[in-house]
């Protein structure tokens, strides 16, 4: 396709509403040089995904590929909490590596930003223990108890 301007690249095509998504093979993109290239929509995600920030507690956008959240049925996380760096409310038990107190409890991990988190970790039946530790750049604290 030549070099156009976007309005007269949009005067050749006719305009549709309503679209099912699943139809959509391909968009049309202008370029920085002023040419329209042609984009299949798994490329158009991608473009969009480096233009929309990361979602944190204060401002909006894509959730990270590595954030962890409990489903409705608060699904219990076996995995390590050392992995958890990401906004997340997980339900853990004595299966959670790192878990400092090796049995049922819930986990809340603050983003501040890529360098820093911090998690707290409450005892889940009764609530009177209470740890907390903070990531920074690259290793994570031991475990503070601050009830219990």
């Amino acid at each position: 396709m030549e070099k156009n301007t976007l309005e007269s690249a949009l005067k050749e095509f006719s305009q549709t509403s309503g679209t099912n998504a699943n139809d959509v093979k391909e968009f049309f993109a202008l370029m920085s040089d002023g040419s329209i290239k042609r984009m299949p929509k798994e490329d158009m995600a991608t473009v969009l995904g480096e233009l929309i920030p990361v979602a944190t507690t204060t401002q909006k956008g894509l959730m990270p590929s590595d954030q962890k959240w409990g489903t409705n049925n608060w699904e219990t996380y076996t995995g390590d909490l050392n992995d958890i760096k990401r906004e997340s409310r997980l339900v853990i038990n004595q299966n959670t590596k790192n878990n400092p107190i090796n049995q049922w409890a819930v986990c809340e991990t603050v983003y501040i930003n890529s360098g820093f988190s911090l998690q707290k970790v409450y005892e889940y039946f009764a609530a009177r223990t209470i740890y907390v530790r903070s990531y920074n750049n690259s290793a994570w604290s031991n475990w503070t108890k601050l009830f219990g």
